[in-house]
C-alpha cells in the first residue's frame, strides 16, 4: 500500500462514491425538476472525478487537482440539494 493513495486517492473516491449514491436517495424521495439537476450534476462531477483519480493513482499520468475541485463543487450541491429537501 501507497501512503500516497491512503492520504489522497482513497478519501475522495469514498467521499464521490457516497455523494452520488445519497444524491440518487435524495432523488427518489422528491422528482423535483430541481433535484433532477441537481442529481445529474453531482453524478455527472463526481463520476468524471473518480475517472480522473482512477488515471492519476493507477496508470502513470500526471498528478492534477481537478478532480478535487469538482468533489468540493459537488459536495456543495449535495448541501442545496439537501437543505431544498427539507422544506
Amino acid at each position: 500500500m501507497n501512503l500516497e493513495l491512503l492520504l489522497w486517492g482513497y478519501p475522495p473516491m469514498i467521499i464521490a462514491a457516497v455523494e452520488i449514491i445519497w444524491s440518487l436517495k435524495l432523488l427518489l424521495k422528491s422528482s423535483l425538476f430541481l433535484n433532477i439537476l441537481l442529481s445529474i450534476s453531482i453524478t455527472l462531477l463526481n463520476t468524471f472525478s473518480l475517472y480522473v483519480l482512477y488515471l492519476m493513482f493507477f496508470t502513470e499520468t500526471w498528478p492534477t487537482y481537478v478532480p478535487y475541485i469538482l468533489i468540493g463543487i459537488s459536495t456543495i450541491l449535495i448541501i442545496i440539494q439537501t437543505i431544498k429537501n427539507r422544506k
